[in-house]
């Protein structure tokens, strides 16, 4: 309706519009071969009908699935119909900074617009010119993150590397740094040296500078030595059991693709 019905028509008025667009879904949208179906949809509605069921209880729903977005002040609040509500501090990165919010019975959920993390939750101000301010949103907490980091950086073998790494994701993805580092550590989790350091060279080498991108790198990198580990515990076993086989056989190994392979095919 939004990009067809409405594309090259002018608004009169409500009724005229909606008039209008049930004539435009009886004769074009419902009534017209579909394009990937190719099937007709008002056809393939009267089909369906026959196994419709009757909704006997009235459906609660307390808040709406519809997010509306806001613009983010310099001092950090957000403006809602006549009162303002703060944000963390942060929250602003310059004039293009919006976040959503979703209201919910009588709160406003707030929500970063990037990542969708919830932000905060304030309970709706029924009057006019009020403030709504949490104070932990004005405590500066850049302390606590620059502990993190320096407790994560230690789990690397090579310090300076790591702290460039983690300097980076924390200089892109400023807002949620915090849930970066988690899953970071997280990931760090029971790993050897050797894989950690090929981990953390690709993302370096490749540019990936999320948390996200570092798990999947450094999961990759361990099941691999995993896999080489069980292959060579198989071979020794054959060996022994199987001396009278051609050793040079037993000994072959398919080739294994480093990841750099399938990077140059994507970048090119």
């Amino acid at each position: 309706m939004k990009n067809n019905f409405a594309a090259h028509r002018t608004f009169i008025n409500l009724e005229k519009w909606n008039e209008d667009c049930l004539k435009w879904l009886e004769r074009r949208a419902n009534g017209k071969i579909h394009g990937t179906t190719k099937k007709i949809p008002a056809q393939v509605f009267t089909v369906e009908k026959k196994y419709l069921k009757p909704v006997f209880e009235k459906i609660k729903n307390n808040s709406s699935d519809l997010s509306i977005t806001y613009q983010v002040r310099k001092d950090n609040t957000i403006p809602i119909k006549g009162n303002r509500y703060s944000v963390p501090l942060g929250t602003y990165q310059g004039p293009e900074s919006y976040v959503k919010v979703l209201e919910d019975s009588d709160k406003y959920l707030i929500y970063d617009f990037e990542s969708t993390a919830k932000l905060a939750e304030h309970k709706i101000i029924k009057t006019k010119g009020k403030l709504s301010k949490n104070r932990d949103h004005g405590r500066k907490k850049s302390d606590n993150i620059d502990k993190l980091i320096e407790k994560i950086t230690l789990l690397f073998p090579e310090h300076k590397r790591a702290d460039k790494f983690l300097s980076r994701i924390r200089k892109e993805k400023q807002r949620y740094i915090r849930d970066q580092l988690l899953v970071i550590e997280k990931a760090l989790e029971n790993k050897d040296s050797e894989t950690i350091t090929k981990a953390l060279e690709y993302c370096i080498g490749n540019k990936l500078y999320s948390a996200s991108d570092f798990r999947d790198v450094i999961n990759f990198y361990d099941k691999e030595k995993i896999k080489s580990k069980i292959d060579d515990i198989l071979l020794v076993a054959d060996n022994i059991a199987l001396n009278e086989k051609d050793k040079a056989k037993l000994a072959a190994k398919p080739a294994v693709r480093d990841l750099d392979v399938y990077q140059k095919i994507f970048d090119s």
